[in-house]
């Protein structure tokens, strides 16, 4: 694993296919898709119904909760955190609408 050092040293984030060298501004994109696909799979309930890989379900204020009964796996839900984290971290902005008690439940 990375140390809390490096990875203050930030991400550099490159996409197959695509020149650009990563200034913050990569970083914020690959985070940016990332909280898409989750939130797009969330919102969509019907098809959150039936793929056993969706983490979140959308609450009517359009914030995300941990989907009940999902059968994601815990690489899903851990890879999802490091990225969370590695976006405090950094002091990056990651567009997951998490609901407030999610929030708590990270900071408590």
């Amino acid at each position: 694993g990375s140390s809390i050092g490096q990875l203050k040293n930030g991400l550099k984030v490159a996409f197959v296919g695509e020149a650009g060298v990563d200034g913050g501004g990569l970083t914020a994109e690959l985070f940016k898709l990332v909280a898409e696909e989750l939130i797009s799979h969330a919102a969509d309930s019907k098809a959150a119904a039936k793929c056993s890989s969706s983490l979140f379900r959308a609450l009517p204020d359009g914030t995300l909760i941990v989907a009940p009964g999902q059968q994601a796996t815990r690489e899903l839900y851990y890879a999802v955190g490091r990225l969370l984290g590695i976006a405090v971290l950094l002091e990056h902005f990651f567009p997951l609408p998490l609901c407030s008690a999610m929030l708590k439940m990270m900071v408590d």
